[in-house]
């Protein structure tokens, strides 16, 4: 019998242990943690910049929602205007003024109950509060009780000293001041562009006024006057009354606006820029409006 040859180490074959991960998918693996290392270092500026982006960018703000009872209240407090006899005789409805929760129950199929009130006018223009009881259950509004009626406290008066807070005004203007005053009045309701240039004097071609049309100016009085500091200028706040093409008569109520008067001291004063109730002292020359 032929005696056995003895094993050396370089004969042995190579396996591979168990329990381990072949050489193969490690390879494999190293790879993909490659991929993934180098794409992190070329997008990571992108992704810096878009979120730079994102934080500059100013949030939305949230809209604003109705009450869930404002729709069931609107309708009764209509019901109960229009009622016969009239609760508040000439009453109409101006406005939805908002709601307030009063109280909510809890536990299985409990309801909340809501105040929503309204601004309502009477006769003679007299304004009230009007505030209704809404039960809301199941997203279902159902009137409970209303509405109770309160006058709204008058405001005070238009103050003594003017329309603008940064100036002290007058009721008076100069004698000039007011022919100026007139003769813009007639340009801006001429319809004529070209003529409205020439009133405010303006030289710049590329300025595009435009006047009214169809109106003619009946009447124009100067309310409010008063002095530019620093400046040879002056704002005045006007009240302007039209007549409408294929109207008799003028309006019965005015137009308000603020004027800004150029050389207001002088022996030529001149209107050069106009804008609505507040806007006087904001004014720049030649500003087309």
């Amino acid at each position: 019998m032929p005696s056995a040859k003895p094993l050396a180490w370089y004969d042995a074959e190579e396996v591979p242990r168990a329990g381990t991960v072949s050489t193969n998918a490690l390879a494999r693996r190293q790879k993909i943690y490659r991929a993934w290392v180098w794409a992190s270092i070329v997008l990571a500026p992108f992704a810096f910049l878009v979120a730079l982006a994102s934080a500059a960018r100013p949030s939305a703000a949230p809209a604003q929602a109705s009450s869930p009872g404002e729709a069931a209240a609107t309708v009764a407090l209509r019901s109960w205007l229009a009622s016969k006899p009239a609760p508040l005789p000439g009453g109409r409805l101006v406005d939805w003024a908002g709601a307030t929760t009063v109280a909510a129950s809890s536990g299985q199929g409990g309801w909340q109950s809501e105040q929503d009130s309204f601004v309502v006018e009477g006769a003679g223009g007299r304004l009230w509060t009007a505030i209704i009881e809404v039960a809301i259950s199941s997203g279902q509004a159902s009137v409970v009780a209303g509405p109770s009626l309160q006058p709204v406290t008058a405001s005070p008066g238009a103050p003594s000293t003017g329309p603008w807070p940064s100036l002290a005004a007058t009721t008076s203007a100069p004698s000039l001041v007011v022919s100026a005053v007139s003769g813009w009045a007639r340009a801006y309701c001429s319809g004529n562009s070209s003529e409205l240039r020439l009133a405010v004097g303006d030289n710049n071609p590329s300025h595009v006024y435009s006047p009214l049309g169809g109106v003619v100016a009946e009447q124009v009085q100067v309310e409010w006057y008063a002095t530019l500091p620093r400046s040879s200028n002056a704002v005045a706040q006007v009240d302007l009354w039209v007549k409408w093409a294929g109207e008799r008569s003028m309006s019965a109520q005015p137009m308000a606006m603020d004027l800004l008067v150029a050389r207001a001291s002088g022996l030529a004063p001149i209107v050069v820029s106009w804008g609505p109730p507040g806007s006087g002292p904001s004014l720049k020359s030649f500003s087309p409006q």
